[in-house]
């Protein structure tokens, strides 16, 4: 299983239990105009180091796709690649099980 991990420095202060938000910001893009765009936030309880598995971000991608009324993408390797290395990731229209009426779907892990 795939994990995003976030490290904290011993001195920066934050506590070995605490809650952390990150937050996935989507954009829809049609002929390089946005189109719409969506913010969820995801709630994860830190113990050791923070961790987030594959199956609290597809859930989350999922809710994300479900409040901007699309269905939701398929995630290959190139995805989780993609949003581990860079925080982002761009779904286009051949990553979506049906059609779809837009060019591009970009993803971002924002961290608060």
């Amino acid at each position: 299983m795939s994990v995003l991990l976030f490290t904290f420095p011993e001195h920066s202060g934050i506590k070995k239990d605490w809650s952390f938000h990150m937050r996935l910001w989507g954009r829809l893009y049609t002929d390089g105009e946005k189109q719409r765009e969506g913010l969820i936030t995801v709630n994860i309880r830190k113990k050791e180091e923070l961790t987030m598995h594959e199956a609290e971000l597809t859930n989350a991608l999922a809710q994300l796709a479900y409040d901007m009324d699309l269905e939701r993408p398929v995630m290959v390797k190139k995805h989780w690649r993609d949003l581990y290395e860079f925080s982002r990731v761009v779904f286009l229209p051949q990553d979506f099980m049906d059609s779809v009426d837009f060019d591009r779907l970009v993803v971002e892990v924002i961290s608060d």
